[in-house]
């Protein structure tokens, strides 16, 4: 199984916890420029998909230069 190294900030732990909660059926991330809110998603759901055998997934933005900068 592949790792991926990611140390979460207080704030991201929570938020992973928040993706793990069997009630939660939404998140609103917020937050300043660079703050870590598209890594911090994008790291939980990988993570949680490599939970899962044959799980694919799909990563977007509205343009490839802002998806290749996050």
């Amino acid at each position: 199984m592949s790792k991926i190294q990611y140390k979460p900030t207080s704030k991201q732990h929570r938020l992973y916890e928040i993706f793990n909660d069997k009630e939660t059926y939404q998140v609103l991330v917020g937050g300043g420029a660079g703050s870590g809110k598209s890594y911090s998603v994008c790291a939980i759901i990988a993570m949680l998909c490599m939970q899962k055998d044959g799980i694919r997934l799909g990563l977007a933005r509205k343009n490839y230069t802002t998806l290749k900068k996050t």
